[in-house]
């Protein structure tokens, strides 16, 4: 299984892209989507280069999690879970009570394990709580009342806004349409 386009989007969305080098709140050079491995102070590129920067480097995420994952997943669960290695990474993957909860068939598990990872630099990152204030991330069937029937689904934690709700929520946040429960 490889990610689908709407796991890619899903990474887009949820790293953001950023044309010049930056500190992550980690503290480490970053550019583009996430892009941490050539990223060094005073980089600059170009949106084309950063979608290759990331379709390049997501083939990485992907070998990880078959690598991890011993249970069956549906392309959702696949995308979400390539999602949250591309940013946690493969060590915090494969060290994680998430993936032995998953491993064990406890799908149901997964979510509560997966809000546990919510730090960069010891800090805990508020995410969404401080880009889309109005909007109740924590139930998705009043995030589809208020703002359109069918606009989210909830995959392992993830709620996943769909492609159709991008031009609603860009004025809120470019940033992130994701966030783990």
């Amino acid at each position: 299984m490889n990610i689908s386009a709407n796991g890619l989007e899903l990474i887009k969305h949820f790293e953001g892209c950023e044309l010049k080098a930056y500190k992550c709140p980690a503290g480490v050079w970053t550019i583009g989507y996430g892009h941490i491995k050539t990223a060094e102070e005073g980089m600059e590129i170009s949106q084309s280069y950063a979608d290759e920067l990331l379709e390049g480097e997501v083939v990485e995420y992907e070998e990880y999690v078959h690598n991890a994952v011993k249970v069956e997943l549906n392309q959702d669960q696949f995308d979400a879970l390539v999602s949250w290695t591309f940013n946690l990474g493969n060590g915090n993957l494969n060290a994680s009570t998430m993936l032995k909860v998953l491993n064990s068939g406890n799908y149901e598990e997964v979510p509560a394990q997966m809000k546990r990872w919510n730090k960069a630099g010891g800090k805990v990152l508020e995410g969404l709580k401080l880009a889309f204030p109005d909007l109740d991330l924590e139930d998705p069937a009043r995030l589809n009342t208020e703002i359109g029937q069918d606009a989210c689904v909830t995959v392992f934690g993830f709620v996943i806004l769909q492609t159709n709700l991008r031009s609603k929520l860009s004025a809120l946040a470019t940033r992130c349409i994701t966030r783990l429960r």
